[in-house]
C-alpha cells in the first residue's frame, strides 16, 4: 500500500501548498506496531527474575488511534489518513513484551493471566508519543516511557527496584506515516534494551 504524506492531514492552506490536491484521492492506511518475530533468545546466565507487566498505561493525550503530530511547540494535528489497527494501549504491551524477551535479560516475561507469579513487577506509562514535525526537514518518532519496578514481595515502604524514564526521538527518512511508524518501532525496540540493561546493572 503506498505510504501517505504525513501533511494530509494538515490545513486546507497547507495542502493547497503542497500541491496535494493535484494527487490522487487519500485512503486510509492502518499500521500495527511489531516485534522481534518469535526466535528464541538464549538466556544470559545472570538473567534477572521474572518480570511482569502489572499496568501499561498512555496519556490520554496520546491514546487515539490516529496519527499525532506535533508542528509547533504547542501544536498537535491528527492525520485522518493514518491509523493504529487499536488504540496504543493495547496495541504496545505484547509489542514491549517481545521487545524485552529478545534482550535475555530476564529469565521469563510472564504474560497477562498467567498463573505464575513475577518477583519483579513493572509499573509503565507513556508519556509521549507522536510525530514530530517541528522541523520539517528533520522528521522524527518521538516515545517517551515511565518506568516503576517493585519486588512483588517487598513491603510497601521499600525502594523501588527501579525507578525512570527513557526517552528516544527517532530521526525517519521521509515524512510517510509507514516511516513514522516504523520510527516508533525503533524506539519501542530500543527504549526495551535500555530498560533491560538499566535493571541488569543495578548493583
Amino acid at each position: 500500500m503506498k505510504a501517505l504524506p504525513l501533511f494530509a492531514a494538515f490545513s486546507g492552506s497547507l495542502l493547497l501548498s503542497s500541491g496535494c490536491l493535484s494527487k490522487p484521492a487519500l485512503v486510509k492506511e492502518t499500521f500495527a506496531l511489531t516485534g522481534p518475530g518469535n526466535a528464541a533468545v538464549p538466556v544470559a546466565k545472570n538473567a534477572l527474575a521474572p518480570l511482569g507487566i502489572k499496568s501499561f498505561s498512555v496519556a490520554p493525550a496520546y491514546e487515539n488511534r490516529s496519527f499525532l503530530y506535533r508542528i509547533a511547540d504547542e501544536t498537535f494535528e491528527q492525520d485522518p489518513y493514518a491509523e493504529l489497527l487499536v488504540p496504543p494501549s493495547r496495541l504496545m504491551p505484547n509489542v514491549f513484551r517481545a521487545h524485552l524477551r529478545a534482550t535475555g535479560v530476564f529469565k521469563s516475561i510472564i504474560d497477562p493471566g498467567s498463573s505464575f507469579t513475577p518477583v519483579l513487577n513493572a509499573e509503565i506509562t507513556v508519556s509521549e508519543f507522536y510525530g514530530d514535525l517541528r522541523k520539517p526537514e528533520q522528521p522524527a518518532a518521538v516515545l517517551t516511557m515511565r518506568f516503576l519496578v517493585l519486588h512483588t514481595t517487598a513491603p510497601v515502604s521499600q525502594e523501588p527496584f527501579f525507578q525512570g524514564e527513557i526517552s528516544r526521538h527517532i530521526p525517519i527518512r521521509s515524512r510517510t506515516a509507514a516511516a513514522l511508524a516504523a520510527g516508533w518501532n525503533q524506539a519501542l525496540k530500543e527504549i526495551a534494551s535500555e530498560f533491560a540493561a538499566s535493571l541488569q546493572s543495578r548493583p
